[in-house]
């Protein structure tokens, strides 16, 4: 039987909420996955959730944040395309300082004032990837050119994802 994040379907149409009849995202499959086919393949298994065309992890390095990993819907950048950005330009700065952020609409966000990404990538969502015993290992997020909203229920789920994969990197 293959496994969730093998497929390279959306389990109920990407862009679009889930169908209950198909399922839900599961935290056992996020896990499992990981595990066994990697980092690209547990954003891509994230990013089926939501309407958002990009999922990334970013590492925290000083202060910088490099790109570990990222999954285009459309496969067009890699996470060498988006190597590394400094973090006081970052929308990951706010992600850090507040535990998330949440924008649909970041040209009219003023906790990203002065970001020359602002108005650029339009709709982002992110999380802090803490490293279990103390410390920080950086960012998870979503984002997209274009105005994306995301429900709670995938937040949350998510949010919770962030914390298995702390396990893995």
């Amino acid at each position: 039987m293959e496994h969730p994040l093998q497929s390279s379907e959306p389990q109920g149409g990407h862009g679009t909420p889930h169908d209950e009849t198909v399922g839900d995202p599961s935290l056992d499959d996020f896990e499992a996955g990981l595990r066994r086919f990697g980092l690209q393949a547990a954003l891509g298994y994230l990013n089926k959730w939501v309407p958002h065309r990009f999922t990334a992890i970013y590492a925290l390095e000083g202060d910088l944040l490099r790109n570990m990993e990222v999954f285009d819907e459309r496969n067009e950048i890699r996470a060498l395309d988006l190597q590394t950005v400094q973090l006081n330009e970052s929308f990951c700065q706010v992600v850090l300082r507040d535990g998330k952020l949440i924008t649909t609409d970041s040209a009219a966000d003023a906790r990203l004032e002065g970001s020359p990404y602002q108005g650029v990538v339009h709709s982002y969502v992110g999380v802090p990837v803490a490293i279990p015993g103390g410390g920080l290992y950086g960012t998870l997020c979503h984002y997209d050119v274009v105005e994306r909203h995301i429900a709670d229920k995938e937040f949350e789920f998510f949010r919770q994802s962030a914390l298995i994969l702390a396990h893995y990197v």
